[in-house]
């Protein structure tokens, strides 16, 4: 019987037929090769290596993230104390300036100014009044020279601004009248 079924056939699907067989048979016994070496314990060791590496990885990576993190933290607090430094420096300089101008004003005798009098204290007791000798326009340079505008100064002394910049020796700009 498989003569004539063979005898039937081109000599060329015959030959197909046998490699095809022998393909099928191949595969056949390397999966039972392979399954006899299929190792269940070995693989759950190797996929818990692995994820142990990953998780030793990301705490690794979250370990550099915080340091990172610190570092940049760190270089704020650094440049904030550095402007609180500055800032307690020139406040350094502000006070001696003042210490300096307060020395050179008790060296002044007080001016003696009508306007700096209210009603109240002529009225009643003229005689507390301090009449040390007048020096208003040493005064108003002292002003000027602590950094007061020609401006504030006149508000302060409730003077004319034209006679405040008369004093200083600045040209009017003016506006005096107006103010």
């Amino acid at each position: 019987m498989l003569n004539s079924i063979l005898g039937d056939m081109h000599p060329f699907v015959v030959v197909l037929l046998v490699i095809a067989f022998g393909f099928t048979m191949r595969r056949a016994a390397h999966r039972r090769w392979r399954g006899r070496r299929y190792d269940p314990i070995g693989e759950a060791t190797r996929e818990l290596a692995t994820r142990q590496a990953t998780s030793a990885a990301q705490l690794t990576k979250h370990e550099v993230e915080l340091h990172d993190i610190a570092r940049v933290a760190e270089a704020k607090l650094q440049t904030r104390l550095a402007v609180m430094d500055e800032m307690v420096s020139q406040a350094d300089r502000e006070i001696r300036r003042l210490e300096s101008m307060l020395e050179e004003i008790r060296d002044i005798p007080t001016p003696r100014l009508a306007e700096f009098r209210t009603d109240n204290a002529v009225e009643d007791d003229a005689e507390s009044f301090d009449n040390s000798p007048v020096e208003p326009d040493q005064f108003i340079r002292l002003l000027r020279q602590s950094g007061y505008n020609p401006q504030e100064i006149a508000n302060a002394t409730k003077r004319p601004l034209a006679d405040i910049r008369r004093i200083l020796g600045e040209p009017d700009d003016g506006q005096s009248e107006a103010a």
